[in-house]
């Protein structure tokens, strides 16, 4: 069972659908997992705060959002960011950065190094990727002091909880 807001929930996916219904997903909920650290002056097993990650916004629910907040239909939305698309590809594929309200898009190239200049050629290029860097005001959003953190008694997916009579190695 799942308590939030004096409310009982049977699931952690009924609790997500309500938070997300009623707009209330204003902070971030982490869990706490156990972890072997192998390096640094105090190894052993440690525990350590994890996000639990919440569902993916759809590409439908992004457009309702913002059309929502704008004089736009989510249609326009949605063709804005297929125009956006465009000219990020068609930029990317000169070698420009594009830069807008949310932050920066930029190439970044994953390279080999050569011995000498004859041996350098575009064979050296790995991968072609696009980087985002945020704005500073997407940036602050993202801050901890900008943001509520809280502790919430689930398991994400991939993480098993463990007791000192499975794993001798818990304090």
């Amino acid at each position: 069972m799942f308590a939030y807001i004096c409310k009982v929930f049977d699931s952690k996916q009924t609790l997500m659908k309500y938070i997300i219904n009623q707009n209330l997903c204003i902070m971030l909920w982490l869990t706490k997992i156990i972890k072997k650290i192998s390096t640094g002056l105090n190894p052993g097993m440690k525990f350590l705060p994890a996000l639990v990650r919440q569902p993916n916004m759809t590409k439908n629910e992004v457009e309702q959002e913002i059309a929502d907040l704008s004089s736009l239909s989510p249609g326009d939305v949605s063709n804005v960011f297929k125009n956006f698309g465009r000219v990020l590809g068609k930029s990317a594929q000169n070698g420009r950065s594009v830069e807008t309200e949310i932050g920066i898009f930029q190439i970044q190239l994953k390279v080999t190094s050569a011995n000498t200049l004859e041996e350098l050629t575009v064979d050296n290029v790995l991968k072609v990727n696009i980087r985002y860097i945020p704005s500073k005001e997407v940036q602050k959003s993202y801050k901890k002091e900008n943001n509520q953190l809280m502790f919430v008694d689930v398991t994400p997916s991939g993480h098993q909880e463990k007791t000192p009579e499975e794993d001798p190695m818990l304090p």
